[in-house]
C-alpha cells in the first residue's frame, strides 16, 4: 500500500510541472475538429446632397476688368490688406475673386491667402474665421511698362463657412519690402462711387492693412495719404486712407490724392464675394453672351458622394410682359456644367460652368422682358 501511495504522489507532482511548463510556451498535443457560426454586416446608404445657387453679396470689380490705382505691398511694407464691407446678405461663402495687378516679372505658382475675420470698428479678431491660400500665377509688365490685370478666385465653398452681413477680409502674400518675389505685385483699387455695384462701403475711407514694421509707416502715409490716423504695426487694423470732406486731411493727402481720392468716392480694393442662396445672376438680353450659373454642391453625410454631373433646367418663368409667350417661343438656352468628382463627407465644391442665355430669334422678344426664371439643379450619380 505504501509503494501505491508514493506513485500516486509523484503523479500529482509530474501534472503540475507541465501546466507550469505549458504556461511558459511549451505546445500541448490537441485534437482537430470543425464548428459553424453566423455573423453580419450592411452596407450604407448616401445622403442626398443639396445644391444652392451661389450670387455675387458684395461686388466692387470694374465691369471693363481694368484699372488705374492698385495698391502696393513691397513699396509700402504692407503683409495684409482688406477692407471692412457689407453684404447683401450672410450666408455659407462660396467664392471670393480678387482683382491684381503685376508691375514686374511672371510669378508662378506664387501663393496668394485670403483671411476672413469677424466685423469690428477698428480692429478684427486676431484669429481668421476663414482662409484660403491659393498658387496663382500672373502675367509680366507688359513691353510698354503697363502692369498685367488678372483675378484670383478663392473657393471657401470646401470649409462650409457661414458669414455675417458685415464681414472684415485681408489679402496677404510675401512682398514686403523693395526686392524679390511678390514685391511687384499690388491689389487693383476701384472707386466705391461708380465700381461698388454690390453691397456697401460702412467705412467709406478706411481700409486695413497690416505693415512689416514701424518704419514703414511714414512709407504708409506718404503712399496713401491718411487723413487722421496712423496705421498700427502690430497687427491687422483699420485706417484713414481718404477724407469724407474737404479740408480735413493731411498734406500727405493732397499731394497724392490720385490713389485713394476720387470726385466718385474713396477707392477700394476690387474683390467680388460670393454667397449661396444669393440669386442675382446678370439680366439676359436678346444675342448677348451667355451668363454664368453658379453653385454649391453640399454633402451633409458621412460618406463621400460621386458626381458625374449638374444637370440645370429651366422650371418657370414669372413676371413676364407675357409669360406663356415668353415659355412657347423657347428662346432660353441653358448650357450644362461640366463638374465631375467626389464631394467629401461634410464638404462642398462650388460650380460655375453652366450658364443661361437668351437667344436672337431674330423677331419681337417683348414677351419676355423683365422675366424672373426659376432653375432647379439635379446632379448625375
Amino acid at each position: 500500500m505504501k509503494l501505491v501511495s508514493s506513485k500516486r504522489r509523484m503523479a500529482v507532482i509530474g501534472l503540475t510541472v507541465g501546466l507550469i511548463a505549458g504556461a511558459s510556451g511549451l505546445a500541448f498535443a490537441y485534437f482537430t475538429s470543425s464548428g459553424t457560426g453566423t455573423g453580419t454586416a450592411s452596407v450604407g446608404h448616401a445622403t442626398a446632397l443639396t445644391i444652392t445657387q451661389v450670387g455675387a453679396a458684395y461686388d466692387s470689380l470694374t465691369p471693363s476688368g481694368s484699372y488705374v490705382q492698385d495698391q502696393t505691398y513691397g513699396g509700402a511694407g504692407v503683409t495684409e490688406f482688406g477692407n471692412e464691407i457689407n453684404l447683401t446678405s450672410g450666408g455659407v461663402l462660396g467664392t471670393v475673386v480678387v482683382a491684381f495687378r503685376n508691375w514686374g516679372p511672371v510669378l508662378t505658382n506664387f501663393p496668394v491667402t485670403l483671411n476672413i475675420f469677424n466685423p469690428a470698428t477698428t480692429s478684427p479678431d486676431s484669429a481668421a474665421i476663414g482662409s484660403v491660400t491659393v498658387d496663382a500665377n500672373f502675367a509680366a509688365v507688359s513691353v510698354g511698362g503697363d502692369p498685367s490685370t488678372s483675378t484670383v478666385t478663392f473657393d471657401f465653398s470646401s470649409q462650409d463657412l457661414t458669414v455675417p452681413a458685415t464681414i472684415v477680409y485681408g489679402v496677404a502674400f510675401a512682398g514686403a519690402g523693395t526686392s524679390g518675389p511678390g514685391s511687384s505685385l499690388n491689389v487693383a483699387l476701384s472707386s466705391s462711387g461708380s465700381d461698388l455695384s454690390i453691397g456697401t462701403d460702412p467705412n467709406a475711407g478706411t481700409v486695413f492693412v497690416n505693415l512689416l514694421n514701424s518704419t514703414w509707416i511714414s512709407g504708409w502715409q506718404t503712399d496713401t495719404g491718411v487723413c487722421s490716423t496712423t496705421p498700427s504695426t502690430t497687427g491687422f487694423a483699420s485706417t484713414d486712407v481718404w477724407a469724407a470732406s474737404p479740408g480735413d486731411c493731411t498734406s500727405n493727402a493732397v499731394a497724392n490724392g490720385g490713389a485713394y481720392q476720387s470726385a466718385q468716392g474713396a477707392d477700394i480694393p476690387a474683390v467680388e464675394f460670393n454667397v449661396d442662396g444669393v440669386m442675382n445672376t446678370p439680366p439676359l438680353y436678346p444675342g448677348e453672351p451667355a451668363q454664368p450659373i453658379t453653385y454649391i454642391i453640399s454633402n451633409p453625410g458621412a460618406s463621400p458622394v460621386g458626381v458625374t454631373g449638374v444637370t440645370t433646367s429651366l422650371l418657370s418663368i414669372s413676371g413676364a410682359n407675357n409669360n406663356a409667350a415668353c415659355a412657347a417661343g423657347n428662346w432660353f438656352t441653358i448650357t450644362q456644367g461640366t463638374y465631375s468628382g467626389i464631394i467629401p463627407a461634410g464638404g462642398s465644391v462650388t460650380d460655375s460652368t453652366a450658364s443661361i442665355g437668351l437667344n436672337e430669334s431674330g423677331s419681337n422678344q417683348d414677351a419676355c422682358e423683365n422675366a424672373a426664371l426659376s432653375l432647379g439643379f439635379a446632379t448625375n450619380p
